[in-house]
This record gives structure tokens, C-alpha cells and sequence, in this order.
């Protein structure tokens, strides 16, 4: 393990945590994290960096921290301006939030493979998971990005967030092409897992397909959010496999949100803003319950 000569940084970490309808960010503690050496991993939206925990000081330790190898992620300038473009914020601003919508989207994917495995786990040969995230603040520079467990194995990606699948070859393939299906149909149409990749059944860097309301002052989601054509898109190209089959799930008849006067399924509207994390980070965010569908979503 090569670990860059820098003596490391410290950050502090903070959790969205969730209890019925209910969310607040909750501050963990303290860890100094060393960044690997080499190159970072490049996507299309972020660049992904190895870190090492060198030392820590926390109030409650993640529990999904079960090495001191983590990953560390931080958006592209590009992402970043484009988000300064299109909500006319600071840059500071912009980042801060890039990366709570990151930990935000990582939450709504757990709660979604959980209800999905609870409700078909006497018929599913795997169970999905989307792995857990916090929000990290550097305490020198004041920058957010995010971190995660690493994931060790063969990384592969199951569809994009346009909603184009890759070939479904195997058992987990079908599986997860079933768990988007099932998203979708679940929600009346309101939402959409996509971009899903990782190894195994673990999955990270999702997406959610969700159409804002015209000339929305906020975003629901990040900025990987393609709305209505990735909606489209998907319902257009998904052909149901022996999974969906196995699982019940219907054909997929899809009218575009506005246009089918669905109504927004999880209560994202009429939401107070998330406090800034320097002032309270443990001010808590409510929301009216509109649906009995397994989805909950803050709006930041």
C-alpha cells in the first residue's frame, strides 16, 4: 500500500440520518484521511480517490467503516460550474450541495433495495444493497466531497442514467434490471433508479430519474438527474427478463409525469431548506407523507 509522502488532512464527517419522516445531518466526528498514490479515478462526474484512515476522532463511528481503506470523491470543475449556471449559487455553495445530494441519492437507493429485498426475498437468488455514504468537510479548506467503504473486486456498471441497460448476461444482471423495473412501476412513475454499478450486488453512484417541476428554484436530485428522457428512454428500451417475470411486475406503460397528472409520490414539495451544516447541522427536515409507496426523499 503506497500512501502519499502528504501527512493527510482532516475532515469532518456528517450522516444523513432518517426516522420515519424525519431527516437531519448528524456530525460523526473527526478523521484524517491520506490519499493513496496515483492518479484519481475518473467518472463522469466526479474523480474518485483511494484514502487511508490515519487517525481518527469520532463521536459515533460510521458503521459501514469496517477498514481503514476508504474512497473519497470530489465533483469535476465542469459539474460544479454548470450547477453555479443553473441555480445562480457561490461556489462553495454549489459544492456543499453536489455532495449532500450525493449521500442524499446513496440513502434513497438503501431505502429502495431494503424494501425491495424484504418484499421479494423468498424469490430474489441475491440481495442488493447501495452502499452508504457520509458528507465530509475539509476543516482547512472548508470543501465538501464524500466518502465511502471501498469496494474490492470486478467493478461493473449495469445501465446508464439515460436508461439504457447493458447486456443482461446473468442472474445479478436480471436482478438488478428487475429492481429498476420495480422502482419505477412502485412509484407510479414518479422515480427511477438508474446508473446502476459497482461489484456484486453492492452498488454506488446511482442516479435517480425524477422530473422537477418547471422552473424549479431547487434540485430534487444531482445534476446526473436526466428527468423525463431518461424516463422515456428506459420505458421505451426495458424488456422485461425471466426476473421481472418471476417478480409480477407488469409491463411498463409510461405517460410523461406532467402530462398523466400523476402528482409527486414522495412529498418533495413545500419542504424547508436544508440549514447550512456551519450554523446547525442537526436541524431536523420534515415532510407531509402523500403516498403509501416505499419511498421517502428529502429536498435540499
Amino acid at each position: 500500500m503506497k500512501l502519499n509522502t502528504a501527512k493527510g488532512e482532516w475532515y469532518e464527517l456528517f450522516e444523513l440520518e432518517q426516522e420515519r419522516c424525519e431527516f437531519k445531518w448528524s456530525s460523526l466526528g473527526t478523521t484524517c484521511l491520506v490519499k493513496m498514490s496515483g492518479p484519481p479515478m475518473t467518472g463522469g462526474m466526479r474523480d474518485a480517490y483511494k484514502v487511508f484512515v490515519h487517525s481518527e476522532n469520532y463521536r459515533k463511528a460510521p458503521t459501514w467503516q469496517l477498514s481503514k481503506l476508504l474512497v473519497m470523491k470530489t465533483h469535476l470543475k465542469c459539474v460544479v460550474d454548470d450547477m453555479i449556471e443553473a441555480y445562480g449559487c457561490s461556489r462553495e455553495e454549489a459544492n456543499r450541495r453536489l455532495c449532500q445530494k450525493e449521500v442524499q441519492i446513496q440513502h434513497f437507493g438503501q431505502v429502495q433495495t431494503d424494501e425491495f429485498n424484504k418484499q421479494f426475498k423468498h424469490l430474489l437468488a441475491c440481495t442488493l444493497s447501495v452502499i452508504p455514504c457520509c458528507l465530509a468537510k475539509n476543516l482547512a479548506t472548508n470543501e465538501y466531497c464524500t466518502v465511502e467503504k471501498y469496494l474490492s473486486g470486478r467493478f461493473v456498471k449495469y445501465n446508464d442514467n439515460e436508461g439504457k441497460e447493458e447486456l443482461v448476461e446473468t442472474g445479478l444482471h436480471k436482478t438488478i434490471a428487475a429492481f429498476c423495473h420495480w422502482t419505477f412501476w412502485v412509484t407510479k412513475y414518479n422515480y427511477l433508479i438508474l446508473d446502476c454499478q459497482g461489484v456484486g450486488a453492492s452498488l454506488t453512484d446511482i442516479e435517480v430519474a425524477y422530473q422537477d417541476e418547471p422552473n424549479a428554484s431547487t434540485l430534487s436530485f444531482g445534476m446526473g438527474n436526466h428527468g423525463e428522457l431518461a424516463k422515456k428512454q428506459y420505458a421505451n428500451m426495458h424488456k422485461c427478463n425471466s426476473v421481472c417475470l418471476m417478480l409480477g411486475l407488469p409491463a411498463l406503460e409510461y405517460k410523461a409525469s406532467f402530462e398523466s397528472g400523476s402528482g409527486i409520490v414522495a412529498g418533495t414539495d413545500d419542504l424547508d431548506e436544508l440549514p447550512d451544516l456551519d450554523e446547525n447541522s442537526d436541524k431536523t427536515l420534515s415532510y407531509p407523507r402523500k403516498s403509501t409507496a416505499p419511498l421517502t426523499s428529502p429536498q435540499y
